[in-house]
């Protein structure tokens, strides 16, 4: 079967990149034939990961410009099923895509998510969700999707070998983590020096890890200062990577918005205790399941201090207890189990009656597909969803 993967990136650090970069491996053993189309990449990308098409788009762009160089570049590609990854783009490009079915996987929620999947009824078949909480905002959002339309599907993540036991938290710094894109929206980096004065202040001895890179880092080290017990490690992939993380006591999350970390996972997998903010997403649940107390009220950094307090403070044997607990909770999350459900999923939307418009009505053009994307973001987002007279928005 012939699929096309639809995403902005497929290079930089990001948990859907990383999720493209697992099917580009993997999407044959399903019986797959699968390609990829990334916005924002350059055109170089096929000469080093086949199967794969960059359109050369950037922040500059305009949705003018986007829909012509799209309309060009799918004109001479085969029929497909297309499998629009978090669904960008789809609102202004379904009209040029030739997909013979149209199925979306959202691996996020953001500010204004329901808004925007509602201006994009009638254009899909199908729903991948990484948690039941996009689940439900999908199903209430785009009503001609019944359940079986809709899927929750376990994000995979690697079956990291055991990890080497920890010594004892007493007498020893409490390692904390920080892990993914180092940026202010969504994540709130922000968020982590206040933290670490509220740490100190408590008397806590403890270390601050950060693994990742993002526009963030340099405003980070500059408020961080020498600071002994903050280490930057960058960007690690590979044994690199499992090892500094199977190193950590805890991982720290201060997003505002989130939809399933695979950073959370690959934590819960080396037994790693998850302090994750309480924001209606996919990680809610699996740090309440080890302790309820690791489920901190967001943006509440006192409460935060006072769950790593109360860590470091907890008897050995219950805190290897809650380690086990972690491992027992990702261990669903299996790549095997995910990339097998993905292709039936695909095969069973392909077989299913068609429900999205086989032609998406010609879309009339708007005042703000002139913006450049990063203006249209900042000054308009509603302008990536406009839609024809008559359709939702």
């Amino acid at each position: 079967m012939a699929l096309t993967h639809y995403f902005t990136h497929f290079r930089t650090l990001g948990g859907v990149e990383s999720i493209l970069h697992r099917h580009h491996v993997s999407d044959q053993a399903g019986n797959l034939a699968s390609r990829f189309v990334l916005f924002f990449e350059d055109r170089q990308l096929q000469q080093k990961f086949p199967r794969t098409f960059g359109l050369g788009w950037s922040w500059r762009t305009t949705i003018w410009q986007a829909r012509r160089c799209f309309a060009e570049f799918a004109a001479s590609q085969t029929p497909h099923v297309a499998m629009y990854h978090n669904l960008w783009g789809l609102a202004f490009l379904a009209e040029f895509d030739r997909a013979t079915r149209r199925l979306g996987l959202l691996h996020s929620d953001w500010p204004g998510l329901e808004q925007d999947l509602s201006a994009q009824r009638g254009l899909l078949d199908g729903m991948l969700c990484v948690s039941e909480a996009l689940q439900v905002k999908v199903l209430r959002q785009l009503p001609e999707l019944n359940p079986r339309r809709v899927e929750l599907i376990p994000y995979p993540i690697t079956n990291f070998p055991p990890a080497p036991p920890r010594l004892p938290l007493e007498n020893r710094p409490l390692v904390i983590g920080f892990c993914g894109r180092i940026v202010k929206e969504q994540k709130r980096v922000d968020r982590l020096p206040p933290l670490v004065r509220l740490l100190e202040s408590a008397g806590l001895d403890f270390r601050l890890e950060l693994l990742g890179t993002g526009n963030g880092e340099k405003w980070l080290h500059r408020q961080f200062g020498c600071r002994p017990n903050v280490i930057f490690h960058g960007r690690k992939q590979g044994d690199a990577y499992r090892k500094i993380l199977e190193s950590w006591d805890g991982i720290v999350f201060t997003s505002d918005y989130e939809g399933l970390p695979i950073a959370l996972l690959e934590a819960l997998i080396a037994g790693v205790l998850p302090f994750y903010p309480e924001i209606n997403s996919g990680g809610d649940r699996y740090a309440k399941e080890v302790r309820p107390v690791l489920l901190y009220p967001s943006g509440n950094l006192d409460a935060l201090t006072r769950a790593l307090v109360e860590i470091k403070r907890c008897p050995e044997m219950e805190v290897q207890a809650l380690r086990t607990r972690c491992w027992e909770l990702a261990t669903p999350h299996s790549e095997g189990r995910y990339f097998q459900q993905f292709a039936e999923f695909v095969q069973r939307m392909e077989r299913a009656p068609r429900i999205s418009a086989v032609s998406a009505a010609p879309r009339p053009r708007f005042f703000t597909d002139y913006f450049p994307f990063a203006l249209l973001r900042r000054v308009y987002p509603r302008g990536f969803y406009c839609r024809p007279a008559g359709s939702p928005v």
